[in-house]
């Protein structure tokens, strides 16, 4: 191996190091909305495929089967395989950069960039997909950057390939291949003018690599669920864009909020930069073909999102050709480009903090806790914020989570209560005190009213909840709902009432 190509390789993996230790330092105590809740719900049950997180489960529970045996629980290792799979997203992105051509000083500053940007730094800190879904991402950056450099059809089908094993990972995976342009003038921009790239070579790399990922695209899926009993269906997350999106494409106020929210500021201030790139002659093609490429992710997110925002987490590929514009730009401005890193840094460790607001879940359980007085503990637990209080502290704790039973009908409900009752028996008989928290009771009388129960605030989702009625009829009648305040807990211990 040459010696530059040599230190490159020991930079990449240097950071990657690095900014590991950064993103298990900042590993939040404070879930993201209720994705991750669902994940380790699925998780503790030992499901191990997902529709449209192929590889997710699977990842976690082997590294589950790492550090079970060393008492790390099971929402601190999902929080481990987020900064895991982003550290290795970086150093991928490092070596991606490098193989577009690029000097050690530029693959550093980019990487870094990269890194060290808002959105990335804060789903390495969280329980969420999207840290895990970047090795794949710099997987398909990889092939991307050799088919940009060589404009070759071999590498541009390889691609293609490495643009389905992106979309496995999550279906955003396929927009990638937007990014091809923007990455063909970098791999250009180094050495010559854009204008001497073979633009027929160019369009058809970019067709190339996307017949291949279709073609893969198409296949894989059910060569997976038939071949290996894999319950695998990426498509089925084209649902969402359609339930949520209906009539939201042609919005214009929409498409700049959500370029704003999606990509703008989760990669502050490097897409500032890059923005001001389309002034500057010497970048201004690959600031506009980034623009380019950037576009489908927001009106991806504008369809998927509908107003709310999800702080970049579906465009966090774009992140790294932003860096590549930026940090080109700054090339020769190495004072500001550093500053441009402390600022994104700042910024990004601001985030994290602000949302980390593990008081509530804290205080809950230490309620819970002072209750129980040493009794071993069984929830009926009501939202979000009691599921994650539970998961983070208190996880060998048996629960009963309401929003997950409400939906099922009225009779089904009815035929489900003696195994409820008997449950509640065998709890109360083995010394267990029973808890039903303030949450579960409030929202089971007021989708006893509505038939709607919300599963989560952030952001708004309500759910049919044809069976709440019946549920909080027979607690009513059949149980003694004592109320019961500690701490940050507020809720009712439930005691079988005496027969007359």
């Amino acid at each position: 191996m040459p010696v530059d190509a040599s230190a490159r390789a020991f930079d990449g993996l240097v950071i990657a190091l690095a900014l590991l230790a950064l993103y298990v330092v900042l590993g939040q105590s404070t879930f993201y909305k209720v994705d991750g809740q669902a994940l380790l719900e699925l998780s503790n049950a030992g499901v191990v495929t997902h529709a449209y997180h192929t590889f997710y489960l699977a990842l976690l529970r082997g590294l589950r089967a790492l550090g079970e045996p060393l008492g790390v629980s099971v929402y601190r290792t999902a929080c481990l395989l987020s900064a895991l799979g982003t550290a290795l997203g970086v150093l991928l992105m490092h070596r991606a950069t490098a193989v577009l051509g690029h000097n050690r000083a530029v693959c550093n500053l980019v990487t870094l960039a990269f890194g060290l940007a808002p959105g990335v730094v804060f789903f390495a800190s969280v329980v969420e997909v999207h840290g895990p879904f970047l090795p794949f991402a710099g997987l398909a950056a990889l092939a991307l950057a050799r088919a940009a450099r060589s404009l070759r059809w071999s590498w541009a089908l390889l691609a293609g390939l490495g643009l389905a094993l992106a979309y496995l990972a999550h279906p955003s995976g396929a927009l990638m291949g937007a990014l091809l342009p923007a990455l063909a003038w970098s791999a250009a921009n180094h050495a010559w003018p854009f204008r001497h790239v073979r633009w027929f070579a160019l369009v058809t790399s970019c067709v190339l690599a996307a017949a291949s990922a279709f073609a893969t695209i198409a296949v894989m899926p059910t060569l997976l669920r038939q071949l290996a009993g894999l319950n695998v269906d990426p498509s089925v997350s084209s649902g969402f864009l359609m339930n949520f999106g209906t009539g939201k494409l042609l919005d214009p106020w929409l498409t700049v909020r959500t370029l704003g929210l999606e990509w703008l500021v989760p990669a502050l201030p490097v897409s500032l930069v890059a923005c001001v790139g389309v002034c500057v002659p010497r970048v201004r093609t690959g600031a506009i073909l980034l623009m380019v490429g950037v576009l489908p992710y927001i009106l991806a997110g504008q369809l998927m999102l509908a107003g709310y925002t999800e702080r970049g987490a579906y465009a966090l590929p774009t992140i790294w050709p932003t860096a590549l514009v930026a940090m080109l730009l700054l090339a020769h401005r190495r004072r500001v480009a550093l500053a441009v890193l402390a600022a994104a840094a700042t910024f990004a460790i601001w985030q994290v903090k602000d949302h980390d607001r593990p008081e509530r879940a804290r205080s809950f359980v230490a309620g819970v806790t002072q209750i129980a007085r040493g009794a071993p503990i069984f929830l009926v637990a009501g939202d979000e914020h009691d599921y994650a209080a539970r998961a983070m502290y208190l996880p060998t704790t048996p629960q009963f989570f309401l929003g997950t039973i409400v939906g099922n009908s009225a009779d089904t409900i009815r035929a489900a209560l003696p195994k409820f009752d008997a449950d509640v028996a065998r709890m109360h008989d083995g010394g267990f005190v029973v808890l039903v928290t303030e949450a579960a009771r409030r929202n089971l009388e007021i989708a006893s009213e509505t038939k709607q129960w919300t599963l989560s605030t952030d952001p708004l989702v309500r759910v049919a909840a044809p069976g709440a009625a019946p549920l909080l009829q027979h607690l009513l009648t059949t149980y003694r709902l004592t109320p019961v305040q500690a701490v940050g807990f507020s809720g009712y211990l439930l005691e079988r009432r005496e027969p007359k």
